[in-house]
C-alpha cells in the first residue's frame, strides 16, 4: 500500500519522479481559487506554446507514456538516468496492475510574467484540472482506502467517488513551475511541492525562486 500510495502522490500531482523521493515535504492546504476568471501574463507565443505543451503533457499520463510523461518533467527532477528509469518502470508496474490517471479536460488559469534564470526562463502556472484516477479490474486492493490521500492532494470539495466505476473523479487545482530554454519554446514541468523544498535551490537560481515567491504572494491566486 506504501508504494503504490507513494505512485498516487508522484502521479496525481503531474510528477513523475524527484530527488530524494524516500523525504518528501509536507504539502500545503489544498489550492482554491473562487474566481475562475483565467489571467496569463505571456507573450502570445509564449502562451500558445504553454497550452499547446500542457496538453501533450496531460496526454502522455492519460494514455500510459511514461516514457515520454517523464521527458517532459524538468530534468534537474531526477538525480540520475536510473531514477529516472526506475520511475518509469514502477509507473509502467502499477499500470499494468490496474491502476490508471487520467486528465479529462484542463484550463490555465494563471501564467506568470516569466523570470529569467540563467539560460531558461520560468513562469508560475495554475491549472485547474478534471481528473479521474481509475482501478481497473485486476486491482488488488480497496480503492475507497486513497480516499484519505486524494482529499488531502486535492482538498474535500474536488472530488466523488465513483464506487461502481471504482474511480474518483476530481475538479481541482494545481501549482506548477513551468520551464523552458532561452533560444526555444520547450516547456518542462515542476510541481508546487518544490516550493518549500531544500532540492529547489539546486533546481532554480535564488533570485528566480525569490521572484516566483513574490508573484505568487502578489497575485492574487
Amino acid at each position: 500500500m506504501k508504494r503504490i500510495s507513494t505512485f498516487l502522490f508522484i502521479a496525481t500531482l503531474v510528477l513523475s519522479g524527484c530527488t530524494g523521493c524516500e523525504d518528501q515535504p509536507a504539502m500545503d492546504a489544498p489550492l482554491v481559487i473562487n474566481k475562475m476568471e483565467q489571467r496569463i501574463e505571456l507573450s502570445d507565443d509564449y502562451s500558445k506554446g504553454l497550452q499547446e505543451s500542457l496538453s501533450y503533457y496531460f496526454d502522455l499520463m492519460s494514455e500510459g507514456d511514461f516514457a515520454g510523461y517523464v521527458e517532459m518533467v524538468y530534468p534537474k527532477v531526477f538525480a540520475t538516468d536510473s531514477l529516472k528509469q526506475q520511475t518509469i518502470e514502477m509507473m509502467e508496474n502499477y499500470a499494468e496492475q490496474g491502476f490508471r490517471n487520467v486528465t479529462k479536460d484542463y484550463k490555465i488559469l494563471y501564467a506568470s510574467r516569466l523570470i529569467q534564470d540563467s539560460l531558461q526562463k520560468v513562469c508560475r502556472v495554475i491549472v485547474n484540472v478534471k481528473h479521474e484516477i481509475i482501478f481497473g479490474e485486476e486491482f488488488v486492493g480497496d480503492p475507497e482506502s486513497f480516499e484519505g490521500m486524494v482529499r488531502n492532494q486535492f482538498g474535500n470539495d474536488t472530488f466523488t467517488y465513483n464506487a461502481l466505476e471504482r474511480k474518483y473523479e476530481i475538479d481541482g487545482n494545481i501549482k506548477l513551475y513551468a520551464i523552458t530554454p532561452d533560444e526555444v519554446i520547450d516547456f518542462k514541468y515542476l510541481n508546487d511541492q518544490y516550493t518549500e523544498s531544500r532540492y529547489l535551490g539546486d533546481m532554480l537560481l535564488y533570485n528566480t525562486v525569490f521572484e516566483l515567491k513574490k508573484i505568487d504572494s502578489e497575485s492574487g491566486f
